[in-house]
């Protein structure tokens, strides 16, 4: 029978040599606040998670409409995308360590103004300029939200379901694909591209009202998701690289994707709004269904996501002109993104080695290098080959990606196996 490492003890049936269980805490959990104002903090945290990611994925919706309104081409259109995540890329771990000290009360709060005035400011902007300053605070705001909002609600909920937490927090990034992105979409097309903006501008003032009242004051270092769960270096980085491998191939082809349903697949544009409504939907199936599993499989988790996105990006490539091919791919990876994004945080939040609000800034600043790369070659491809490219070189990026965790994955089984041998050589 296999054992923890370190420990005589048996892993249960249910866990493999690949997944080993959530370690036990150490000190008696104490709630900081009653257990109902707990949940609508969570609401609250999860609802800045919907608002941050429309906000960040609106250009995805609307590229058609802003380049015919200011006079350029989708691809410079879709470097709004690169130049947000170059600004989180370059502010994460910085932001996470100069505020390690203030109450997430306080930081969470103005993360939301800082929101709400780049709304502002994008929806007022008559170019390109305009749009990059406003998406600049945008990106400042949301680089401080993810690096503690994950934090934050684990933090008042027992350690052993912080999977299970996280996911819960995620139900808001994967609602914005159901309700955010074809929401705007459509109403960017009945109005003009700037209307959503002023609406999440204002829905962000109010949110951060809500957690100035809401989110208890505590000093950062006293909550229990302050720290890993089972820090280990070479793990946390091996997250990294698979994280930044996987966002890169899915921001080639998924900042485009209006474009490539509109001119290979030939669906109208004014049904594409509909298409990513559903593909939204099963995201937000996939944040609901991932946290039963995520604490007792942390690494089958990533694994299966992985696996379904090597089959969407090669049957989008092999089919992507046939309607019915190209719709379910839309679905299909709207729920496997969502299973890798709660899977990747959840075990950025066990293997961090020091802080989990520095470790998390970190993969946020992965994840957006990986965004702003792949944005940028999937640019390149769709000026220079066309967008029916774009999912080949989505495929080569998963495929580095399952590389990576294959090898990780045989280091932990082998580290799982390695206590059984030494106790029978010693026999």
């Amino acid at each position: 029978m296999s054992t923890v490492p370190g420990s005589s003890a048996p892993l249960p049936p249910e866990v493999t040599h690949a997944d080993v269980i959530e370690p036990k805490p150490t000190t008696p959990w104490t709630p900081m606040v009653p257990h109902r104002r707990a949940v609508a903090v969570l609401v609250a945290l999860s609802m800045g998670g919907f608002l941050f990611v429309t906000n960040e994925i609106a250009p995805y919706g609307l590229i058609k409409l802003m380049a015919a309104d200011l006079g350029r081409t989708e691809s410079e259109i879709g470097l709004l995308v690169t130049g947000f995540a170059l600004v989180i890329v370059a502010a994460s771990v910085p932001l996470a360590v100069f505020t390690r000290r203030i109450p997430r009360r306080y930081l969470l709060t103005g993360a939301l103004v800082a929101y709400a005035v780049g709304g502002v400011l994008v929806a007022t902007s008559s170019n390109m300029g305009g749009l990059l300053a406003g998406r600049l605070v945008q990106a400042l705001g949301q680089a401080m939200f993810w690096a503690v909002v994950n934090s934050t609600a684990v933090a008042l909920f027992p350690p052993q379901i912080r999977g299970k937490i996280i996911a819960r927090v995620l139900i808001g990034s994967s609602a914005a694909g159901v309700v955010g992105l074809p929401s705007i979409t459509r109403l960017g097309q009945l109005t003009e591209w700037q209307m959503p903006f002023w609406i999440l501008a204002g829905v962000g003032t109010l949110l951060a009202a809500v957690y100035f009242l809401l989110i208890p004051t505590y000093k950062p270092d006293e909550g229990s998701g302050a720290r890993g769960s089972d820090p280990h270096r070479r793990r946390f980085v091996a997250v990294l690289i698979v994280v930044s491998l996987s966002a890169g191939s899915t921001a080639i082809t998924y900042t485009y994707i209006t474009p490539f349903l509109v001119d290979v697949t030939g669906i109208g544009q004014t049904v594409v709004p509909t298409v990513l409504l559903v593909g939204g939907a099963f995201s937000l199936l996939g944040t609901l269904v991932v946290g039963r599993f995520l604490d007792r499989y942390p690494v089958r988790t990533v694994a299966v996501a992985l696996v379904m996105l090597l089959g969407v990006w090669g049957a989008l490539w092999a089919g992507g002109a046939t309607v019915w091919v190209a719709v379910g791919v839309v679905l299909v990876q709207g729920f496997a993104w969502s299973l890798f994004v709660a899977a990747g945080n959840n075990r950025i939040m066990r293997h961090a080695p020091g802080s989990t609000d520095i470790g998390i800034a970190t993969n946020a600043s992965m994840y957006n290098t990986g965004t702003a790369v792949g944005s940028l070659i999937g640019a390149g491809i769709l000026a220079d080959a066309g967008a029916e490219l774009l999912p080949l070189a989505s495929l080569a990026g998963v495929m580095l990606a399952g590389a990576v965790l294959a090898l990780e994955w045989r280091s932990l089984r082998a580290g799982v196996r390695a206590p059984r041998t030494r106790r029978l050589i010693s026999r």
